[in-house]
């Protein structure tokens, strides 16, 4: 370690090799005053400037204190030391604050939610990135003798623009010119137009909030959340995670909920091996290979498993369902509608209610107000002012009942299906199946073989639930009666809105 070693009388010098630091020891039970400590330095031509000569005071003061104390270091006392050079930085990116992954060391609180942490940034076109920083050169420096000592890299290496990304020449503001990832490698700030997870979505990945098509690899561990505007596809399994789709949605293996949890929405079709304990949404169709086992499907398109079996739970298909087999020897109660939903005519119920009960305070307003309204002279100017208000209050609600109305007319058309709905069954239909097309509900009692289209038919003027057996050709009706529209819809959150606003009972004339 040490170049050199020097003795001045009781006080002796060690240089650094690197010449960048110098100590002083002294002889057993001596007090060397400061003059002995500047005579080694000034024997080994080291500078006294004002930081060494106080260095220098203060070691003296200490050995004269104590003639036996120990040094501060193995080496003795620093008495001198150089100024090391800077190398020289590589240009940076400093990320918007808005886009800066967040980590652990984020987290004001302590509290820290490990599942929802993401450092994947994605960004749509016209979005500020964050700014390409210049890089910033090295300084030089010197040693303990004064002599200059350069910095092993004097330059350092810009970081450039790749594709997809725009910057301002004067400010380095980075922007995004088309949408993508954003990945910062191999000395460039680029845009990808797609995410590839290379394992699992878990604590390495961490969460993904994605403008782009997502690829994953591995699996969709449970607790942790994939939202993409793109396609998104996996491998291997979702397990009980937070999954939203903004187009379509692929997983090789399956989806599998726990315990209730467990949430995929896609905005496009649905194609997976399975789904389990699991509730899945979709604005198209939802198609599986095996089965789906005590879940919640809902999808306005069709539901597709020509080989598959559905047990358990809950599914609807606005269009139809397609499956070999419904149900099991079991007798596990199964649910499947299709058609028009039951809460959109539920919702008209309410709305029909509603408009009910306007209709018929309005007409008690304009009853009550017909007297009055006769002898306008009679009445005092204050009573007159009253009048005028309550029927406007009476033309209100009959303009209400016109936006009522047209509501209804939005939720038929939105939820009616664009052809025949209808349930294909290839094998049988098991007892403790339900099924629902529209409003008529067949409570299956005893197996229906297959292969049968169960679909809605006009039988001398009523509308009846037939299966038609596929080979023959045969028709069956089904025993069927009509679902309760009187029942809160499926959706109680939904419900609840639709209590507050819509069937709060208006208020009688006496009142007004």
């Amino acid at each position: 370690m040490a170049a050199s070693i020097s003795s001045t009388g009781p006080v002796k010098l060690i240089i650094a090799e690197d010449r960048m630091q110098a100590w002083v020891q002294r002889a057993a039970g001596t007090t060397p005053a400061a003059a002995l400590i500047r005579a080694a330095l000034a024997a080994q031509n080291i500078p006294i400037d004002p930081d060494i000569d106080a260095r220098v005071e203060a070691i003296a003061q200490r050995w004269a204190a104590d003639a036996d104390a120990a040094p501060s270091a193995p080496e003795g006392e620093l008495v001198a030391e150089g100024v090391r050079p800077v190398e020289a930085r590589d240009g940076w990116f400093e990320w918007d604050e808005a886009l800066r992954p967040k980590t652990a060391a984020d987290a004001d609180d302590g509290a820290i939610d490990y599942f929802a942490l993401c450092s994947v940034v994605t960004v749509a076109a016209g979005t500020v990135i964050g700014r390409i920083c210049p890089p910033v050169p090295g300084q030089p420096g010197t040693d303990i003798l004064g002599r200059p000592r350069p910095p092993l890299r004097e330059r350092g290496t810009p970081l450039k623009a790749g594709p997809g990304v725009q910057v301002d020449e004067k400010s380095g503001t980075a922007v995004a010119a088309t949408a993508g990832r954003v990945e910062i490698r191999d000395g460039r700030v680029r845009l990808f137009d797609n995410l590839e997870v290379p394992g699992d979505v878990d604590f390495a990945s961490g969460s993904i909030d994605a403008c782009v098509d997502v690829h994953v690899h591995g699996s969709v561990r449970s607790n942790f959340r994939v939202h993409t505007t793109g396609q998104l596809t996996v491998e291997k399994a979702i397990e009980a995670a937070d999954v939203r789709v903004g187009s379509d949605c692929i997983v090789r293996g399956g989806v599998f909920g726990k315990g209730g949890t467990g949430r995929l929405e896609c905005a496009g079709n649905i194609t997976a091996h399975l789904l389990n304990e699991t509730t899945v949404a979709a604005v198209g169709d939802v198609r599986f290979t095996k089965e789906i086992l005590n879940s919640r499907v809902v999808c306005q398109g069709w539901l597709e498993g020509q080989r598959g079996t559905v047990i358990g739970g809950d599914v609807y298909a606005r269009e139809g369902v397609r499956v070999q087999v419904l149900g099991s020897e079991a007798g596990v109660e199964t649910l499947v509608a299709v058609g028009t939903h039951v809460d959109v005519y539920r919702h008209v119920r309410r709305l029909e209610r509603r408009i009910s009960n306007v209709q018929r305070a309005a007409e008690q307003i304009r009853t009550a107000l017909a007297p009055l309204m006769a002898n306008l002279k009679r009445l005092t100017p204050a009573q007159r002012e009253r009048a005028t208000e309550l029927m406007s209050r009476a033309d209100e609600m009959e303009l209400e009942t016109d936006g009522l109305r047209a509501e209804i007319e939005r939720r038929l058309t939105e939820g009616r299906p664009r052809g025949t709905p209808r349930i294909e069954v290839g094998d049988r239909v098991y007892t403790g199946v339900r099924l629902t097309l529209n409003t008529r509900v067949v409570e299956v009692r005893k197996p229906l073989v297959g292969p049968l289209k169960i679909e809605l038919r006009k039988i001398k003027n009523v509308t009846e639930v037939v299966a038609v057996n596929s080979r023959t050709g045969s028709v069956t009706i089904l025993p069927s009666v009509e679902a309760d529209l009187d029942a809160p819809p499926s959706d109680l959150k939904e419900a609840e809105q639709s209590h507050d606003s819509r069937d709060e009972q208006p208020q009688s004339p006496a009142r007004a």
